[in-house]
């Protein structure tokens, strides 16, 4: 199927850009999805967010460089989280135990809200 990636910039409903992903992040799909982490950690934002909604498979190659992505924002002082996981993605990152290292929200909504409560408990 292959790997699309589009990056949406902030907006008045979502103060953040995010990295939306549809298709597979597989062995020949990760090389892509390497580069658009890369350019998207470049553009100074304060953390990284991919949305995996309309993704229907990552295998260890994706994992992979989702991993190499968190410790490449790490260094750069920035959160990464991943969103919207369909059951199939989420069963295989649970059992990875990657819950221990990348942040993960259930939608979009969530996170939004999760960012709003932040923001107002300071």
């Amino acid at each position: 199927m292959g790997l699309t990636c589009v990056i949406k910039r902030s907006s008045a409903q979502r103060p953040f850009s995010v990295l939306q992903l549809t298709g597979s992040v597989d062995s020949s799909t990760a090389e892509k999805l390497n580069s658009f982490l890369a350019m998207f950690s470049e553009q100074g934002q304060s953390r990284v967010v991919v949305d995996l909604t309309n993704v229907d498979y990552v295998s260890s190659a994706g994992w992979r460089s989702f991993l190499a992505a968190v410790r490449s924002a790490s260094e750069k002082h920035m959160g990464f989280v991943l969103v919207g996981m369909g059951p199939q993605v989420k069963d295989i990152f649970d059992l990875l135990g990657l819950e221990r290292v990348i942040e993960v929200y259930d939608s979009m909504g969530a996170l939004l809200r999760a960012t709003s409560t932040a923001d107002e408990t300071c």
